[in-house]
């Protein structure tokens, strides 16, 4: 993980401390609950980012909007500079990817010639895109992709890079705006991007129904997805995705998928509202998507960074909600809109109740013309990004409701410095006095090397602990921080703190999440060694009742005062419905919907991070 200078604070680096794959300790019954998170160590310097534009009608001007912006974004990761900063606040990125694919993966074996422009059997079957267009003037002389290859390199050894960013950037906008408005209506966003990077040589490959039976990422693709890179998956479109595991949906003859208003009305053919109708009987589940695009990371969840900029409300968009409070939004809802009209008083009887609408002027023969915008609610590719987060890895939605895609652009590329960096906890940790936490931070170190005792590291704040698998594991000195002023300042010498002040935390981690662990220069870790996160929290219980939280059991007769044993920890914990059950424990929250997905009864929980 790349380590990141911290802006307020002259000399201290940050380390990746998130939340993701913990296990639970079982643990004494004066503590709740404990997590253990590893903290991967490496420098990140390898990224690669796959981008998905739909290419269907009414995407053209969010094409160029993209085209336009996307230097802001290129240019922060290969200088290291944030946007509108002038310091360097994390490494420039040295191993720059980036591909193209469109939303037009057409309709399978049955094609249905014309019919809402799906004419091929399978579109562009999610394959990289490398066309220029020939519209704009600097296309004619943009730098082509490199014969052989189907995407876009940016390398700098040392000596300079292989392309200069800003030629990277025209060549790619060239590229977007080459894809045109005349692809599939049926858009299959999330099966295009699966499609694009699973690997097809692997035990159980995820099949797909179009063109290609199985991924393209070790064949066509090869080569662009490394395993040490970080992997940043990026979608602009206007529309839901509609990725159909049963192919008829799409086949205008097959009556099952119709739409009536009422029985005995003459049905309704509309392409999307088949989408939104039958989307539990005809999609894939979101779970294949999210599931797919984790399995790309084993083992390294933060490496991937899915983002989509698609039609979230504004207003919405503006108070930087959670994905959870997205897709709460009533907006966010597909349903359809009986009553719609076309602007002058028809009524158009197919069409899906948007999600935010924007009023535009366009240029037409000399003269203005007035063009309402319209997007729809994208709640699987919402879903797929909560899932995402709650597998460990990192999600951003922006919305395509704007004039200017520069806060959209300026957002994704604030999580991906983060995912290169440090990432940031999930749930806020309550500092004592001397502003410290409930946590420490324990280095297994090289077996092989100059540095493989804890001993040699005394002046760093390292201590030993135990050995390992023939490897020392070091506790690393927790650095008290003084929080009496105005600006907190953790303590001089070898070691970490707990940051939720830096001016680095709160302009890169997420208004739900603002805090990570830092590290000071003397204290950040050895290059090769291994770094892992613990933290408890104990209990206060206000409860009068005997409670048996944390202690071993076998099953729920073993616990009292209405705990019950935990299947995954063995231990008494308490279970609830809401956080409101939890209040009587002290700061704690109920973990409900991902321990649901999985079968078990949900829990109060440590608020350090989420189950």
């Amino acid at each position: 993980m790349n380590i990141l200078g911290v802006g307020l604070i002259t000399g201290l680096v940050l380390l990746a401390a998130g939340c993701p794959q913990q296990e639970l300790r079982p643990l004494n019954p004066c503590v709740f609950s404990g997590t253990v998170n590893r903290v991967k160590v490496d420098n990140v310097d390898k990224v690669d980012l796959l981008f998905m534009v739909d290419n269907s009608l009414s995407m053209a001007r969010h094409q160029a909007a993209l085209a336009d912006r996307i230097s802001i974004l290129v240019d922060a990761l290969t200088s290291g500079r944030l946007p509108n900063s002038d310091q360097q606040s994390f490494d420039p990125v040295t191993d720059l990817h980036i591909a193209v694919v469109n939303s037009d993966l057409g309709t399978g074996a049955g094609s249905f010639g014309r019919y809402n422009d799906c004419a091929d059997i399978a579109g562009e079957d999610a394959q990289f895109q490398t066309r220029l267009s020939t519209a704009r003037e600097a296309c004619l002389d943009a730098t082509p992709v490199p014969v052989g290859e189907n995407f876009l390199r940016f390398v700098d050894s040392g000596s300079g890079p292989n392309v200069e960013a800003r030629d990277l950037t025209q060549t790619f906008a060239c590229i977007v705006d080459a894809l045109g408005e005349q692809g599939c209506g049926y858009e299959r966003q999330l099966d295009a991007v699966l499609k694009a990077l699973t690997p097809s040589a692997v035990s159980n490959p995820i099949t797909f129904n179009s063109g290609a039976a199985t991924g393209r990422g070790d064949t066509t693709h090869a080569g662009f997805l490394r395993p040490d890179s970080l992997l940043g998956v990026i979608q602009v479109t206007d529309e839901d995705d509609c990725s159909a595991s049963d192919l008829s949906l799409y086949d205008p003859n097959d009556a099952r998928w119709n739409v009536t208003r009422q029985p005995g009305e003459e049905p309704i053919v509309g392409a999307n509202l088949r989408c939104v109708v039958h989307a539990d009987a005809a999609l894939y589940p979101v779970s294949r998507y999210s599931q797919g695009l984790l399995a790309l990371r084993p083992g390294q969840p933060d490496l991937l960074v899915y983002a989509a900029i698609v039609g979230v409300p504004p207003d919405l968009a503006a108070r930087n909600p959670t994905l959870q409070q997205i897709l709460a939004d009533p907006r966010m809802v597909p349903a359809i809109d009986f009553e719609a009209t076309d602007g002058q008083g028809n009524a158009v009887p197919d069409r899906i109740k948007t999600s935010c609408e924007r009023n535009r002027i366009d240029i037409v023969n000399g003269e203005e013309q007035a063009v309402l915008e319209l997007a729809y609610p994208p709640r699987r590719i919402v879903e797929v990004g909560l899932e995402i987060e709650n597998g460990g890895g990192s999600a951003v939605i922006e919305t395509i409701c704007q004039d200017d895609f520069t806060p959209a652009i300026e957002g994704i590329t604030r999580r991906l410095a983060d995912a290169l960096g440090a990432s940031c906890l999930e749930r806020a940790q309550q500092p004592n006095a001397q502003g410290e936490v409930a946590c420490e931070v324990l280095e297994t170190l090289p077996t092989e090397g100059e540095i493989t005792r804890c001993d040699q590291l005394s002046d760093a704040g390292r201590e030993f602990v135990r050995t390992d698998g023939g490897a020392e594991v070091c506790r690393l000195t927790q650095l008290p921080v003084d929080r009496s002023g105005n600006t907190p300042q953790p303590a001089a010498g070898a070691g970490w703190y707990y940051d939720d002040f830096s001016a680095d935390v709160l302009g890169t981690c997420p208004a739900r999440a603002p805090q990570r662990i830092s590290f000071s220069v003397a204290g950040q870790p050895r290059p090769g060694s291994s770094v892992r996160l613990e933290c408890t929290s104990r209990a206060q219980a206000q409860t009068q009742r005997a409670v048996s939280l944390g202690a071993s059991c076998g099953g729920d007769a073993d616990c009292t005062g209405g705990s019950i044993c935990d299947d995954i920890s063995r231990t008494c914990q308490m279970p609830c419905v809401a956080t409101v059950d939890c209040v009587d424990l002290g700061a704690f929250v109920c973990e409900r919907a991902s321990r649901e997905a999985r079968g078990l009864r949900p829990i109060c929980v440590n608020p350090t991070c989420s189950e």
